[in-house]
């Protein structure tokens, strides 16, 4: 009964008398089948005419032996047992198995402790709300903050993900942040002082200027775990939007806890569904400690804080490369092993698509190869019955139109080339407007993605835009060649590379190689040459 109760309500029996089961058992034992006084008599036969109605009719009973007397606390519980098991003993003597009886006194006894165990608990009457607020005010009024922590993910004993961060905040605009991702040579930093935020990161070495302070946070907040956005959204509430501590969703106080030797409100919640723990100093209400299930990875983010202490100046510096970061050696050694075996399965990943992307590629060049050759050992045709003037008036007639059709559908090519670019320009103006406004962010509950996700798109655009770019220059070449009946092998290289392009391509580059490939079409590219 102790581990379900435990489980269910999350209190123990550490603040009542008797907290051991053999003791109880003892005590339910002696009510239930021990010597039943008079008075024990008289609520039996209440019992007897009430019924179950009887139990509401008792009064108390008679004190418990000194022995097995509890603290006042528990008296009324013990009192509610020993009710029960009276009510019991009458129903034994009538139609009720005692197998029941046992098992309603028990379930009775249980929700009595537990009720018991519930009023007694969190003597301080604060509210998981009111905790909340408290510390929203906490941070919003403070006249300085700074802390140090680690942002712990982790996806499992192979992938460890540790990132160290330390902030430092001067009432009214001094702000700098600082992680790093995972070693001390790879920091990201975010600086604001008055209306001018900066931020620099390994990724783009150089200083960036930023239009302001929540755009520079939502920057660092993907890329850091998240440390980057949740205090300061809290000390800056007007300056950084997206989602809050403050706004947990169904808030749930559980019994208190120590972190680092300090006592703290354990509040629990979720943010998008995700569950979130929060751990709150009792005496400051700062953040300890989160703990997140984002379904990918447990994330542990871990804080050491300190409110209205002076802040030297060179911790608010822009270009300060201070790297003495408090971490934990637990934390250090995380580190190091996440270095040593994060990319293992990655790395074979990457090979084993290499490897399809390979053959892919050769299987394509054998296709090609094959399809040349097979027109080039086609068996001869079978002679025509017509004069041969005839046949070959006929014959040049269908090599024009097929290279007339052909022309077209190169043509058609560089147009839907010229279109899929219009797309990506459209595409990246969208993407760009959405990423590069926090406004739009706020009222999501989740934050503005980094700015590198939308420079590791950038690179995408590019590429895809020369590729589509090269396909629209390369097929209007072909196809004006094709028309001048002039440079027949540079279109059988435009159809080789069309074959790479499937469906459509692959079905025009075949259509190219099968046409060019005829004697009489190098006559008729013979004779156009020869004409102009």
């Amino acid at each position: 009964m102790k581990a379900v109760l435990l489980a269910l309500t999350g209190k123990g029996y550490d603040h009542l008398a008797i907290r051991e089961g053999g003791t109880a058992s003892l005590e339910f034992l002696r009510v239930t089948f021990g010597d039943v006084g008079e008075e024990e008599q008289r609520i039996i036969a209440a019992w007897k005419r009430w019924g179950w109605r009887g139990w509401w009719k008792v009064s108390e009973t008679r004190p418990l032996p000194t022995q097995h007397r509890p603290a006042s606390t528990v008296l009324p519980v013990l009192a509610a047992i020993r009710r029960c098991a009276v009510c019991c003993a009458a129903a034994m003597r009538s139609s009720i198995s005692a197998s029941s009886c046992r098992v309603l006194a028990l379930t009775l006894a249980c929700a009595a402790l537990t009720g018991t165990a519930a009023e007694a608990e969190f003597t301080d009457g604060l509210t998981a709300q009111q905790i909340l607020q408290r510390m929203a005010t906490t941070y919003a009024a403070c006249k300085s903050y700074r802390d140090s922590g680690a942002v712990t993910n982790f996806f499992n004993r192979q992938h460890i993900d540790v990132k160290p961060f330390r902030t430092a905040f001067v009432r009214p605009d001094q702000f700098r942040f600082e992680y790093h991702d995972p070693t001390p040579e790879k920091p990201y930093i975010v600086w604001a002082k008055g209306d001018e935020v900066r931020t620099w990161w390994y990724v783009r070495p150089g200083v960036q200027n930023q239009p302001s302070l929540g755009s520079g946070i939502a920057g660092a907040t993907g890329v850091s775990g998240g440390s980057a956005h949740t205090v300061p959204a809290l000390l800056l509430p007007d300056r950084i939007g997206g989602r809050s501590l403050a706004s947990l969703a169904e808030p749930t106080r559980l019994p208190d806890e120590a972190v680092d030797d300090a006592s703290c409100f354990k509040l629990q919640g979720k943010f998008a569904d995700q569950p979130t723990t929060l751990w709150l100093d009792k005496e400051t209400y700062l953040v300890r400690r989160i703990v997140e299930d984002t379904k990918l990875a447990i994330t542990t983010t871990v804080y050491r804080p300190l409110v209205g202490k002076e802040i030297p100046a060179e911790e608010l510096e822009f270009n300060s490369t201070d790297q003495d970061f408090q971490t934990s050696p637990v934390n250090t050694h995380l580190n190091s092993h996440a270095l040593l075996n994060i990319g293992g399965g990655e790395i074979i990943l990457i090979l084993v698509l290499l490897f399809i992307l390979a053959m892919l590629a050769v299987g394509f060049l054998s296709l090609i190869y094959l399809i040349v050759r097979a027109v080039a050992n086609r068996p001869p045709p079978v002679p025509s019955t017509l004069p041969l003037d005839v046949a070959n008036q006929n014959q040049q007639r269908r090599d024009r139109e097929h290279v007339k059709l052909l022309a077209i559908f190169h043509f058609v090519f560089a147009g839907l080339a010229f279109v899929g670019i219009g797309f990506l320009c459209v595409h990246y103006f969208i993407m760009n407007t959405d990423f590069s406004n926090p406004d739009m962010w706020k009222s999501q509950q989740q934050n503005m993605p980094p700015k590198a996700f939308l420079d590791a798109f950038i690179w995408f655009y590019l590429f895809m835009g020369v590729l589509l770019l090269t396909g629209l220059v390369l097929n209007g070449l072909s196809g004006m060649y094709l028309l001048q009946k002039r440079n027949r092998f540079f279109s059988l290289i435009i159809g080789g590379l069309n074959c790479l392009q499937i469906p459509f391509g692959t079905a025009l580059g075949v259509f190219t190689i099968l046409v060019l490939s005829r004697d009489s079409v190098r006559q008729l590219y013979a004779g156009g040459a020869e004409s102009t």
